[in-house]
């Protein structure tokens, strides 16, 4: 199958928009120059082929793309758990650890924790509990700011004890992607309740600027 894919995308990689990709990215990852429309378009076909595969080739898929040197590999398999999310369960979750582990950087990251962590624990508060504390606790940045990103698209079944627990355990990280996941969630929840958010921002005197701009984006009357 992933011989079948890298023809695919060989066929359409662009040079040219290959360099200035992975600029874009900080030189972190080779790119075939594929552009996100252009990749769901000619992988479309190929992906629907997964649905067909058993739960452990499934897996096991996931896994071979991630090992391929160029990004849109990765983002091929984003689609791919996407196209399979209601097969992705609570025992799966050692799993998206290490993917989140591998080739970390926010493009991957960011939708692994707000998709499939964010279901996950959704799914099982013992698994949540367990997993935030022992990334709450990891020195993996990307770790911590799943621990913030998880409940993004949970609007009103946030869990608010859980988030500020999270932001109160990292609040102090001096990181640039910690930081600025803490005023996303922060920014994200203002949607569904901007009364805790300001709230929140006003009772935490040492909150980051970085994370206080990003909070209180959307709140008309910012303090």
């Amino acid at each position: 199958m992933i011989s079948d894919l890298s023809k695919i995308l060989n066929e359409n990689s662009d040079r040219l928009r290959a360099k200035s990709m992975s600029k874009y990215m900080r030189g972190k990852f080779e790119f075939l120059g594929i552009k996100r429309d252009l990749r769901k378009e000619l992988s479309n076909s190929w992906i629907k082929t997964t649905k067909e595969l058993s739960e452990k080739d499934l897996i096991k898929l996931i896994f071979a793309l991630w090992s391929e040197n160029h990004r849109e590999y990765q983002y091929v398999g984003l689609d791919v758990i996407s196209k399979n999310k209601r097969r992705i369960s609570p025992k799966h979750i050692q799993h998206f650890e290490e993917l989140i582990l591998q080739k970390s950087w926010w493009d991957t990251v960011d939708w692994l924790g707000a998709h499939i962590i964010g279901k996950i624990f959704m799914e099982d508060q013992l698994i949540k509990k367990e997993y935030t504390l022992s990334w709450l606790n990891s020195p993996n940045i990307w770790l911590n700011r799943c621990c913030l990103i998880y409940q993004l698209f949970y609007r009103e079944k946030t869990n608010i004890d859980d988030l500020s627990f999270n932001i109160c355990a990292l609040m102090n990280k001096n990181d640039f992607f910690i930081q600025k996941a803490i005023g996303w969630a922060l920014r994200q929840y203002s949607k569904t309740n901007h009364q805790f958010v300001e709230d929140f921002v006003n009772g935490m005197p040492d909150i980051s600027q970085l994370a206080k701009r990003e909070a209180l984006k959307y709140i008309k009357n910012t303090v």
